[in-house]
């Protein structure tokens, strides 16, 4: 399966309601980042930035919905609930349950896809397909990890019962490009995964956000409640 055949999958005739929520909590994340005063509402006739930005957060709301009543779980319904939650975030607060809701929804259907266990090539899967699962877990690890030292709470993805494989140092073209073209990226990589000339690549940043929430998941680990024996209740 090429790049453009698994697109088609989820567009055109074959829509899905993970692909247009993605559009929907893109386009709030951008709307967040839009002040109010900007000439594309004075200009328009658009609704006022506040009840613009309900909108979209309710649509993005009703496709993850249609998306839990399919229970279809998958890496687009990760991405969608990625950029949900990124979106609550910004619109509720950080500590609002919304967010954390969200969160825990995203945990949940990152176990139940198996992307948490996605870090050895699956032979079922194009290489391009494997990075996009790669990229889909280290995202969602680390806004997990994000939230929980910024929050003090306990992180929901567990290092310990995850394959922290990241995804290549390569630039998206590549990735989706013919596979000859891409068999040779990969072996001009370096051992560890690294282009070696020192390219910057949108995988790039989620390699190294992956290797710090890495870090921020032993900290948080760290800070824990010390475990005491006496405490516990003991079966009899």
């Amino acid at each position: 399966m090429t790049a453009e055949e698994y697109v088609s999958l989820f567009t055109g005739e074959r829509l899905r309601w993970e692909a247009v929520g993605n559009v929907f909590a893109v386009a709030g994340r951008a709307l967040v980042a839009t002040p109010g005063d900007d000439p594309l509402f004075i200009e328009s006739n658009l609704p006022a930035h506040s009840t613009l930005l309900s909108q979209i957060s309710e649509a993005s709301d009703i496709c993850l919905s249609f998306c839990t009543r399919a229970s279809c779980s998958n890496e687009l319904l990760v991405s969608l609930q990625v950029n949900d939650l990124m979106l609550k975030t910004q619109q509720h607060g950080d500590s609002s349950y919304q967010a954390w809701r969200r969160l825990g929804d995203l945990s949940a259907t990152v176990y139940f896809s198996g992307l948490h266990n996605h870090g050895q090539e699956d032979d079922s899967d194009p290489v391009f397909l494997a990075q996009l699962k790669r990229g889909c877990f280290a995202t969602a690890f680390y806004v997990d990890k994000c939230v929980a030292t910024f929050l003090g709470r306990p992180p929901l993805l567990n290092y310990r019962h995850c394959s922290l494989v990241p995804p290549l140092d390569l630039s998206d073209d590549v990735i989706v490009g013919d596979s000859s073209s891409l068999a040779d990226a990969i072996e001009e990589l370096a051992p560890d995964g690294w282009d070696p000339q020192g390219r910057a690549h949108r995988t790039s940043l989620v390699r190294i956000r992956l290797l710090l929430a890495v870090f921020k998941a032993k900290v948080v680990e760290s800070t824990a409640a010390p475990y005491n024996q006496k405490t516990l209740p003991n079966a009899k």
